[in-house]
Order: C-alpha cells, then sequence, then structure tokens
C-alpha cells in the first residue's frame, strides 16, 4: 500500500474540518466517534506512514478471523 501524499493529507484535513463544522451547525451530540474523528483522526492519519487504510484493514481482518474460530 502506498503512503498518502501532502496533497491528500492535506484534502483529508479540510474534509474533517468541514464535517466538524457541519456537525456543529445541526447541533447535534457529540458522540465518541464523532469526538474522535474530531480531534484524534488527523493525527493518526499524519503519524502511520500507509495512512489510516492499512490499519482499518487489518482490524477489520482480524475481527472477521476472531468471529470465525
Amino acid at each position: 500500500m502506498q503512503a498518502p501524499t501532502e496533497e491528500i493529507k492535506e484534502e483529508a484535513r479540510e474534509k474533517i474540518k468541514e464535517a466538524s463544522k457541519i456537525h456543529q451547525q445541526l447541533e447535534l451530540s457529540i458522540t465518541p466517534k464523532v469526538h474522535m474523528m474530531e480531534d484524534h483522526v488527523w493525527v493518526q492519519f499524519n503519524s502511520i506512514s500507509n495512512g489510516l487504510a492499512y490499519i482499518i484493514e487489518d482490524y477489520v481482518e482480524n475481527s472477521s478471523k476472531s468471529v470465525q474460530n
């Protein structure tokens, strides 16, 4: 898997900001998932060399294996 470019990282950062702004405008509750998106996803995305997709794929794969056993 190829690491995300700086352009992709910046686009992701802008999308996170945009989603947060819309969420606040709608006056929706801040759930744990929303909190993670607003405050933690960017840090993880920026610090993991292959981006978040690599982590998500591993998590899903490991989860499905444990369910099958």
